[in-house]
């Protein structure tokens, strides 16, 4: 009897909350298992690591929300936004000294560790980032055999300032797929960077209005069918 391949799907979000809705992670579970045969062996698991971020963001949000004149609702929206929103890209770095716990970057190598111990031994390991969560997959990378990382609207090139000559393709990554849209201006295209430059981009068709502003195009893969089928056939080729 041929034992059958397992795949274990781990999902990580981007900027603010992703406990806030869990139909965007609903809706795109259905999408890619429709494109998968009925007996394909995925297990999904949605990794949320905004409960790491939420109790320093409040207090965070404490120290700076009473700097302006009540009156002035656009400083209270915007230093809400950026105590909320910003405060996790900027979450996101490593100190001038080795991590320790409590810090965040510590405490998220240790939620991916124990996350990736729960997996089927045998099973194929793919990660699957949006936005800022494709860079913090990446860096769970480092950290965990991934057998497969992919993002979707990732400011991935962006972050390459950080790092020496662009940075360096982690040797031990199997694939790398990334999907991007022109409207996403979150969004880039990974290959460009020589550095790596054997990363399978793939440019989402967007022809749907409602997916051109800023907001909507940076979310619109989640419900793309050519996300889902696509991805179906990288699982099926992986395992």
């Amino acid at each position: 009897m041929v034992e059958s391949k397992q795949v274990e799907m781990f999902i990580v979000h981007g900027i603010g909350k992703a406990g806030s809705s869990t139909k965007p992670y609903t809706d795109f579970v259905k999408g890619v298992r429709k494109y998968l045969p009925l007996d394909f062996d995925l297990k999904v698991i949605p990794i949320d690591y905004a409960p790491i971020l939420d109790k320093r963001e409040d207090e965070i949000y404490k120290w700076v929300k009473n700097m302006s004149p009540r009156y002035d609702l656009l400083a209270h929206a915007e230093r809400r936004f950026a105590a909320y929103f910003v405060c996790d890209v900027l979450a996101y770095a490593y100190p001038k000294r080795p991590v320790a716990p409590g810090d965040f970057m510590y405490d998220l190598e240790k939620m991916f560790m124990e996350k990736f111990a729960e997996a089927r031994p045998h099973a194929k390991k793919v990660i699957f980032g949006h936005s800022l969560g494709s860079i913090v997959g990446y860096g769970a990378s480092w950290s965990v055999h991934t057998d497969c990382l992919i993002t979707a609207g990732s400011p991935f090139s962006w972050f390459s300032i950080r790092y020496k000559d662009g940075g360096e393709l982690n040797p031990d990554l199997g694939q790398f797929h990334n999907f991007w849209t022109p409207h996403d201006r979150v969004s880039t295209v990974v290959s460009k960077n020589p550095k790596f430059k054997s990363t399978h981009d793939y440019q989402v068709p967007n022809w749907n209005p409602a997916h051109w502003t800023r907001l909507g195009a940076h979310a619109m893969y989640w419900d793309s069918s050519f996300v889902h089928k696509k991805i179906a056939q990288i699982l099926q080729n992986l395992a």
